[in-house]
């Protein structure tokens, strides 16, 4: 997957629950074409945290199991090794 694979979506504006980033958009990382929708996994541009999108598209963060879940996944991985090589 390339950055030219991403599609982006504007969403409402939600803060990152565990950093606070206020994030206006999701880019779909897994090849899924649309906008998100509740269950989608979302990574902070700013702390890489695992959030997921709930009933009302709102960010959470993920829980004990959804992290574990998250961790043994390779393109979850890959997408916070991405996050972090970021420069701020």
């Amino acid at each position: 997957m390339t950055v030219e694979d991403l599609t982006t979506h504007e969403t409402a504006a939600d803060a990152c629950p565990w950093c606070g980033k206020v994030q206006d958009r999701a880019s779909n990382a897994d090849g899924k074409a649309g906008a998100p929708e509740e269950g989608d996994v979302s990574v902070c541009i700013r702390c890489a945290g695992a959030c997921v999108f709930d009933a009302k598209l709102k960010l959470r963060k993920a829980t004990g199991g959804e992290l574990a879940e998250l961790r043994a996944n390779p393109a979850f991985r890959k997408a916070q090794w991405a996050v972090r090589q970021l420069e701020r």
